[in-house]
């Protein structure tokens, strides 16, 4: 093996002995703490949130204040009444201070825009939700995956020295006349070839190893191993398929946030529609003013004034039924986009179940193949010692039983990983399907 390699190993290996064991709890956690999309989900939301006091803003009263003073330079011609002409120049400033209150009586579009607001609202707690499922699925399927790489580490290892023993006892028989050169020839390329193995499991579990630490952006330390008995103890799928579909279109933020962009795109419809209504506004303006016109120079008013201001929308030039059109064309595009999402999760919810149950089956097949290889083994070795099997028929029995330990050992986890995707599609709780698959571990 190349010395950088095995120095990389040697390091990985230090590395994660020499941590505390870190459980898929505090992974989780420690990747939620680091993640970008989260934070960039986070802070989505709370920007959205804002929109709805604004929304709610335009239906409360609204006040201003206004100041104004000019300088007025006045020419003024006139005839008298012997129809001679006068002329004149006058200088002065003018001045007006005025404040208004402003408050929408009627006025059926922001109501709509304001509810529109609200469930923009939910679409962004949905995204914030779906990206935090992802992560938690990420992190646990990344966790798991470390955990299978170093299982075949360990079973590759346990290849090698069986391989070596094996090896070194063809060496002896074949020197001392027994054995044949085939039997050294044979264990010596079970051996080659088992070291070639063990560094493609070895390059598997650095990068799956790197994988989980980007997630986390902090070193790696040494992991929990899978309790297979506490994993086949907690394995009891007595739901049918609908039964998770039907979670699926419940819970899944999928479909939580395509039916508030549904709800949005009718809410905008709505207020479009109702832009053909009249508007109804109540103002109430305190005013005082000074030189206003050339009529009243050096004369103040003070004004107190109360008005309702009636808007009716006549004609916009086709404008407001163009617009009722588009905004019912988004309202059908939702609705469609939120069908075939749900016609697709169906399906992949489908899929999921189907592999967990499989999955199942395949443990159990896997556990009884892997049983029947150890007794093949066994016998296989005590046929040899009474001189009925060579040596090569053992290798082959050894073999058999490392893949139907590799097979049992990626079936495990395989099924760990669809029923964590179940979960997933299904919009199940993840910190809680994170604390039931801590207890899988040891």
């Amino acid at each position: 093996m190349d010395l950088r390699i095995r120095l990389s190993m040697g390091a990985l290996a230090l590395g994660l002995s020499c941590a505390q064991a870190m459980d898929l709890r505090q992974a989780y956690e420690a990747a939620l703490a680091q993640s970008p999309n989260i934070e960039v989900a986070r802070e989505d939301v709370k920007s959205v949130e804002e929109s709805v006091d604004m929304a709610r803003a335009q239906l409360k009263p609204s006040l201003s204040a206004g100041v104004s003073r000019a300088m007025n330079n006045l020419q003024q011609h006139s005839v008298d009444v012997f129809g001679q002409q006068t002329s004149g120049a006058r200088r002065y400033f003018s001045y007006n201070k005025a404040i208004t209150l402003r408050q929408r009586v009627l006025n059926l579009p922001s109501w709509h825009k304001l509810e529109q607001a609200k469930y923009r609202v939910d679409d962004a707690h949905a995204v914030l939700q779906y990206r935090q499922d992802g992560l938690a699925s990420d992190v646990a399927t990344a966790y798991f995956a470390v955990l299978l790489s170093r299982d075949q580490v360990e079973q590759t290892q346990a290849d090698l020295r069986f391989f070596e023993g094996q090896l070194q006892q063809a060496q002896k028989t074949f020197a001392a006349g027994v054995g044949t050169k085939t039997d050294v020839d044979e264990a010596r390329a079970r051996l080659d070839m088992g070291r070639v193995k063990l560094l493609a499991a070895q390059e598997g579990l650095a990068y799956n190893v790197q994988s989980l630490q980007a997630m986390m952006d902090d070193a790696v330390g040494d992991l929990l191993a899978l309790d297979v008995q506490a994993m086949r103890h907690g394995v009891q799928e007595d739901h049918s398929a609908q039964d998770w579909v039907d979670w699926a279109f419940q819970r899944s933020p999928e479909v939580k946030a395509l039916s508030a962009r549904v709800d949005i795109a009718r809410q905008e419809a709505q207020a479009i529609d109702t832009g053909r209504y009249p508007t109804l506004d109540l103002i109430a303006q305190l005013s005082h003013s000074g030189s206003e016109n050339v009529t009243s120079v050096d004369s103040s008013y003070r004004n107190r004034q109360i008005q309702l201001q009636l808007n009716v929308p006549i004609y916009s030039g086709g404008y407001q039924s163009a617009a009722e059109r588009q905004a019912a064309a988004g309202v059908r595009k939702a609705l469609e986009q939120l069908d075939a999402l749900k016609r697709d999760l169906r399906l992949r919810v489908l899929k999921a179940h189907k592999t967990v149950l499989e999955g199942l089956a395949r443990i159990q097949a896997f556990e009884t193949a892997v049983a029947s290889s150890q007794s093949a083994l066994y016998s296989t070795t005590k046929s040899f010692e009474a001189g009925l099997r060579n040596r090569i028929d053992i290798l082959n029995a050894r073999s058999q039983l490392a893949q139907a330990q590799r097979n049992l050992s990626e079936a495990r986890y395989d099924y760990v990983t669809a029923y964590i995707q179940l979960n997933v599609l299904s919009g199940a709780d993840m910190p809680a399907l994170i604390d039931r698959l801590n207890v899988w571990l040891h």
